[in-house]
């Protein structure tokens, strides 16, 4: 009887071996009776222990190790999956960021030719009304714009020198329009906040669209009011001014759309959509229409926020 496999005794007659074949792993007992011719059975029982030991391919440790190179494998191929998956993903955006500061430059690039030539409308008209000496000082003015913006060769400046810009055009406007349009300024005395970035030419597009569409169709002018300060992370530009407010200003255009089709502000949105793209951080156009006290249209307050933390 082999304890641990066999429940009874296997009678053998006489033959003097015993074979087993295909023994699991494990541990045995022989154990090992006879008779006399009588048929009397010995009482004394002896007993061999026997150790089968298990192939290496079913013992824990080779478990363990194939466990562990499972382990292993699958961890090489998820950090080759991530990093080749974070690779794909910088350059998808590298692209991506290409393709925005492409499409910002010609969003700029559409507005440049429209600044300029509102600017030698300004002129022109000076010089067929014999002004000279107007003409003259318009001119150098708009010299010093035209210089900075072709110094500027960038798709981001400081909020400071857009400001600079706005008060170069509003000093050219305020020329040609004389008694018309007045403008003041009121910016916070912060440097961090003066050196916010912004898109160039960001702020003059809601200036022009202020005076043209709001202040010049009133017989008296008006004015412009350009106040800039901080709100937390983010610093807020304010532009308002006390035209005809948005809806007469609509009337006028659609009246005129034959002749021309102001395109300002909604290029203007692009470019924010565009500079929150690029830079990841929030920027913000708002328009509030302005009431008098009797519900009335009394101008029109466009708000521009941009992040100061970047």
């Amino acid at each position: 009887m082999l304890k641990g496999l066999d429940k009874n005794w296997i009678m053998l007659g006489n033959a003097n071996k015993a074979s087993y074949t295909s023994l699991p792993p494990g541990s045995y007992t022989l154990m090992l009776n006879a008779s006399n011719t009588a048929g009397k059975w010995s009482t004394h029982i002896p007993q061999i222990k026997i150790n089968i030991a298990a192939p290496y391919w079913k013992t824990w440790w080779f478990y363990q190790v194939v466990f562990l190179s499972i382990v292993v494998i699958v961890y090489v191929i998820v950090k080759s999956r991530i990093r080749d998956f974070h690779k794909a993903q910088t350059q998808k955006l590298q692209f991506e960021r290409e393709a925005i500061e492409l499409h910002a430059m010609a969003l700029r690039a559409r507005m440049n030719p429209h600044f300029i030539f509102n600017c030698l409308n300004s002129i022109k008209a000076l010089i067929q009304e014999k002004d000279d000496q107007k003409a003259v000082n318009y001119l150098t003015t708009f010299s010093i714009l035209i210089r900075n913006q072709l110094n500027n060769k960038s798709n981001q400046i400081t909020l400071q020198d857009e400001l600079q810009t706005c008060k170069l055009y509003l000093e050219l406007e305020a020329m040609r329009f004389e008694g018309r349009i007045a403008y003041r300024f009121d910016v916070a005395d912060d440097e961090e906040l003066k050196e916010t970035i912004v898109p160039p030419l960001i702020l003059q597009p809601i200036v022009e669209n202020a005076i043209v569409h709001g202040l010049l169709p009133l017989e008296q002018g008006g004015e412009v009011s350009i106040k800039v300060y901080r709100d937390g992370d983010f610093g807020v530009c304010e532009i308002e001014d006390n035209g005809i407010g948005r809806a007469a200003a609509e009337v006028n255009k659609q009246k005129s759309s034959r002749l021309h089709q102001s395109k300002g502000i909604n290029l203007l949105e692009e470019r924010i959509t565009m500079h929150n793209r690029m830079n990841e951080h929030v920027g913000s156009l708002e328009t509030i229409d302005l009431f008098s006290p009797d519900g009335k249209p009394a101008g029109t307050l466009v708000i521009i926020k941009f992040n100061i933390d970047i």
